[in-house]
């Protein structure tokens, strides 16, 4: 079901428009908006978006420091399983523990760098 407005806001509204479409309008100084002024504003915003990505990329960086002590520490542990179960003779039971490895990916700063083995591969394409 539509829902009609009441006149009196429309010709409020009406009446702002033509007061402001007048030749005579002066914009007041605090609505005036000019070069420098969003100048300023794009370089906050700018700035603003700037620490918002630091502060995911340090975030970011920190959760990937504890996943690498978390796998050492996993590894570690698995390998003081493997030398229990290798005293007991049940090598077979820590065979199948689960190693966790870091992926290549989760070092973007680490991306320029190549294997002897990258080269080779590229080359032979």
């Amino acid at each position: 079901m539509l829902t009609r407005l009441p006149p009196a806001p429309l010709k409020t509204h009406l009446a702002l428009r033509s007061v402001q479409s007048s030749d005579d309008y002066v914009v007041p100084e605090d609505q005036q908006v000019n070069t420098e002024k969003k100048r300023r504003q794009m370089v906050l915003l700018e700035k603003s978006i700037h620490t918002i990505k630091c502060k995911f990329n340090q975030r970011l960086t920190n959760c990937r420091n504890n996943k690498e002590s978390l796998v050492k520490l996993i590894r570690e542990n698995n390998e003081h399983v493997m030398k229990i179960d290798k005293q007991l003779e049940q090598t077979e039971l820590s065979a199948s523990l689960w190693q966790p490895e870091m992926e290549a990916g989760e070092f973007p700063e680490s991306r320029t760098f190549f294997t002897v083995a990258d080269k080779e591969g590229f080359t032979k394409r």
